[in-house]
């Protein structure tokens, strides 16, 4: 079984779209979606936004469920001048952009073995590879409980992690329960804003329901062909 979780109302409709057999189940004041996407069984899931609310969510959805793989669908902003509104962004890696530790040794970066990193099983991510196209992006990607806007949060998050492709608010969780968990993982993010327009914040209320439909597509096509 493979489990899918999106954060917000809109991500999980996306999705929700393309099951089918779909039966609700509700525990704990959990609704999870029980379908089929093609011959495979999915259960989906939106676990609220932020880091805590969805490892909550998500810790409860494997207990019940035990899926072989969890699949994180939704939007995320762009950080890279290349990704633009409405890309996917299919995660290599992720990593949290908002911890911080005390002492020189620990300094954030997807290079330094100190950081909070996550990297996607590289037997999955070969699978992107039969995801083709022009708004398709494989690479890094970066999760906070911030909404990224100001010009200071940009530069902070580009010095330390100047790769990255996109930015969100629940991948990191993701990737970091799963591996508690030891189940894999894969991130599939759609981009709804520019974080480096002016008033993006707007322009993500606009682009939120193209870019959770665009994410939601290419995790159905992933999960075909898994």
């Amino acid at each position: 079984m493979i489990g899918v979780v999106a954060a917000m109302d809109e991500e999980r409709d996306a999705f929700l779209e393309f099951m089918t057999d779909v039966k609700d189940i509700e525990e704990d004041n959990i609704i999870y979606h029980v379908g089929k996407i093609a011959d495979k069984d999915v259960v989906l899931v939106k676990s609220g936004v932020g880091k805590v609310a969805c490892a909550v969510v998500l810790t409860c959805f494997i207990k019940k469920f035990r899926p072989e793989l969890v699949i994180n669908t939704g939007s995320a902003g762009s950080l890279n001048r290349n990704v633009h509104v409405g890309d996917v962004v299919l995660a290599t890696k992720v990593a949290y952009h908002d911890v911080d530790v005390f002492g020189d040794s620990w300094i954030p970066s997807f290079d330094n073995e100190n950081s909070i990193v996550f990297f996607a099983d590289t037997k999955l991510t070969k699978l992107f590879d039969t995801i083709k196209g022009d708004h398709v992006h494989v690479g890094d990607m970066v999760s906070g409980d911030s909404f990224i806007y100001r010009d200071d949060q940009i530069r902070n998050i580009l010095d330390h992690f100047p790769t990255t492709l996109c930015g969100e608010m629940e991948s990191g969780s993701v990737a970091q329960t799963c591996r508690f968990f030891n189940i894999p993982w894969m991130i599939v993010r759609s981009i709804s804003d520019d974080t480096f327009a002016k008033n993006n914040e707007s322009d993500f209320a606009l682009g939120l329901e193209n870019a959770s439909k665009n994410s939601a597509y290419i995790s159905k096509q992933i999960i075909e062909v898994y």
